[in-house]
């Protein structure tokens, strides 16, 4: 009886350790997140240039981006300048813009951080690369755009 219990002590501390040497794998090769993808597009990039090749996703994302802020300040969209577009990775849901009292899925979410310009302003939309587009920022002219942490 003894040696059943011993062996079966033996077996779960193998079992345990076997768990234990799983989890701390997978913690150790998480890699970083990478906070943008090498697609950027910056004004004055000629888009008719074979080699700025903007995908159709990002374009419907800016014209997505271009129509919430025509909607928020009564603009037509001509009176709207694409200023940047780069591509992104956000660390969760949030879109790199939480909301405090707000709780996130912590999954990260692929999208675009959307630089416009208007009426003297510029405005930083953060979207997911499918239909959520989010004013992040404001800012006034000649300022710099960091993105919120």
């Amino acid at each position: 009886m003894k040696t059943i219990f011993a062996i079966l002590m033996i077996l779960g501390l193998l079992f345990v350790a076997g768990c234990q040497a799983g989890i701390n794998a997978t913690e150790n090769t998480t890699t970083p997140i990478s906070t943008s993808l090498p697609t950027q597009f910056n004004e004055g990039d000629d888009m008719s240039d074979p080699t700025i090749n903007p995908d159709p996703n990002s374009q419907k994302m800016v014209q997505l981006a271009k129509e919430s802020l025509a909607r928020k300040f009564q603009l037509n969209k001509d009176q709207i300048n694409l200023f940047s577009v780069e591509a992104m990775i956000w660390p969760d849901a949030s879109l790199g813009c939480p909301q405090a009292g707000i709780v996130y899925a912590q999954v990260e979410t692929p999208g675009y951080q959307i630089v416009l310009e208007a009426t003297g302003g510029s405005y930083s939309y953060h979207t997911d690369d499918i239909s959520r587009v989010i004013l992040c920022q404001i800012h006034p002219p000649d300022n710099i755009f960091p993105t919120p942490e």
